[in-house]
């Protein structure tokens, strides 16, 4: 009877087990899917800041809440995606560290056995006691060399089977691959040629002495190892490429996002919302990390950059911008004031200094507003300064 309770039991735990399981998924993407059928600007992440605000405008202060949730949700999973990508190249970096230095120790296992080649030559001219010595040394260092290499190249193999293992970073990288896929199959470097060198090539031992037909065997098979990991280190180093020009098209649309999510944010706060927590999440998730130690992905990065229209060509259309609004209110300042200098000349009662007095301020006056609406161009909120000024 208690066997039975106890098996009973068992079975409705595991039934909730699997109800949980597929409960609490299920949940989370309904939760998703609720928040972004509630908000009705997010249908199209790519619309126009204009025609947004418009559509902003007659929302309440708690539809403007859901669409704050919303575009919150696009702009994290954004910045998911960018993670993703970003830990990829990491992997990437340690797989191409760990092949290299496979290529480099199959080299040297390739030195060891010429080498013993060597010793074994003068065996046979010589023949003395001694030379035998040297020949078995040399045999002995061949085989530490080559296992050194099998080894190198199973810490390689591990490492790319780490990045093939998490679903999540290999989706990142095929992403970014799906127009080169004969570079991404050959980026494997977990095919027999290579994670079984050792296998493939034959064990050196005493036979490099003594077997020639063996010697040629194993020469073959290090120059046809290492001829595959130099074809691997190739494929890497592209698939480490596009996954960093993938990188710059994030960027952009997590940029994108965030403008628009910047937008909402500002109809939420005019109207009364709380929007603290959202601005410190953007500015948390803005700008661009460089590792000035990867100089592939760092020339990729900033060229990326300059080129993207998000970017530096942004940033050059808002400087321009800048410098023309300044130049503009410049040039204004100094027609503004000739033309009221010479319109005080009416009023003879005034001072020279009073009128010299008017005149630099009207100059000066109209300068500092073109700076004030030139750093607008540059994207920078005047709110704070005309806040002060009004306080």
């Amino acid at each position: 009877m208690i066997r039975y309770r106890h098996k009973k039991i068992s079975i409705l735990f595991g039934s909730l087990l699997m109800v949980g399981a597929w409960w609490l998924p299920a949940q989370a993407k309904q939760t998703t899917n609720s928040v972004l059928e509630k908000a009705i600007t997010t249908e199209d992440p790519t619309i126009p800041i204009e025609e947004l605000e418009l559509m902003l405008k007659p929302l309440t202060l708690d539809e403007l809440e859901g669409e704050a949730k919303a575009w919150m949700f696009l702009l994290k999973t954004k910045v998911k995606e960018l993670s993703d990508a970003e830990i990829a190249v990491k992997r990437k970096n340690r797989e191409l560290q760990q092949t290299k230095e496979a290529v480099d120790a199959l080299e040297d296992a390739k030195e060891a056995l010429e080498e013993a080649t060597d010793t074994k030559e003068k065996i046979e001219t010589e023949g003395s006691a001694e030379d035998r010595l040297k020949a078995l040394k040399a045999a002995e260092e061949a085989q530490e060399a080559l296992e050194k290499a099998q080894e190198s190249v199973e810490e390689a193999v591990k490492e790319e089977e780490k990045t093939q293992h998490d679903k999540t970073l290999q989706g990142a990288i095929d992403k970014a691959v799906e127009s080169t896929e004969k570079e991404k199959d050959k980026a494997k470097t977990s095919n027999e040629d290579v994670a079984k060198v050792q296998e493939k090539i034959g064990t050196i031992s005493n036979k490099i002495v003594t077997d020639e037909q063996e010697q040629k065997k194993t020469e073959q098979g290090l120059d046809k190892a290492k001829q595959d990991l130099e074809e691997a280190v190739e494929a890497k180093t592209e698939v480490k490429k596009q996954v960093l020009v993938n990188m710059t098209t994030l960027r952009e649309e997590r940029t994108a996002l965030s403008d628009r999510f910047e937008v909402v944010l500002e109809e939420l706060e005019t109207k009364g919302g709380d929007v603290e927590l959202y601005n410190k999440y953007i500015d948390a998730i803005s700008g661009i990390k460089v590792d000035v130690t990867d100089t592939q992905g760092t020339w990729i990065t900033i060229v990326g950059w300059l080129q993207s229209k998000e970017g530096g060509l942004r940033w050059a259309n808002n400087i321009g911008k800048f410098l023309g609004i300044v130049a503009g209110f410049s040039i204004l300042s100094l027609i503004v004031g000739t033309v009221l200098e010479k319109s005080l000349w009416m009023f003879p009662n005034m001072s020279a200094m009073l009128r010299q007095f008017v005149v630099r301020i009207t100059r000066q006056g109209l300068f500092v507003v073109g700076i004030i609406l030139g750093i607008t161009a540059l994207e920078v909120s005047i709110g704070p300064l005309m806040a002060m000024i009004g306080a």
